[in-house]
């Protein structure tokens, strides 16, 4: 290897939790850290740690959710208002109803922000916290409940 390029000192793999103890290493050379899960994995029931637990969650049952009682609505509503308006972005702006762009939007949003802020935490920090249940204290379990509850009162 050349003394510009210098092998670096430790690598990043995202596996998902069952297969992290097959794939943990250790090397003399390099060392290789893994994370726990996969930022926007399929989650695993039971969750086998906090973080499975967050994404399972706090993702993927309101991205569930939202698809399966908003879009038929939202998609009924544009249609009735605007029905000869073409493609669904112009159909929003065309509509005579004030603050349904403004709906859409949000609830793009709200879609879009958990799983960008968990992939960019989980890019940038290594493995975050508690690696499993059995780790999390009751004062941590109870913090994390808290937090859940203001996360589902927010986005209601």
């Amino acid at each position: 290897m050349s003394k510009d390029h210098v092998q670096p000192e430790s690598y990043n793999l995202m596996i998902s939790s069952e297969n992290w103890r097959r794939f943990q290493t250790d090397d003399d050379d390099q060392m290789v850290s893994t994370m726990s899960s996969q930022p926007l994995s399929i989650p695993d029931f039971p969750p086998a740690g906090p973080w499975d637990a967050y994404v399972s969650i706090i993702i993927w049952i309101p991205l569930i959710l939202r698809l399966m009682f908003l879009i038929v609505p939202f998609r009924n509503a544009i249609r009735k208002l605007a029905p000869h308006a073409g493609w669904a972005l112009k159909q929003v702006r065309e509509l005579p109803v004030k603050g349904f762009g403004l709906l859409a939007a949000n609830e793009i949003l709200a879609i879009l922000f958990p799983p960008l802020i968990v992939l960019l935490v989980r890019l940038i920090f290594d493995p975050i916290g508690w690696q499993s249940l059995s780790e999390v204290p009751n004062l941590g379990g109870a913090i994390l409940l808290l937090l859940l509850f203001f996360w589902i009162f927010f986005d209601i």
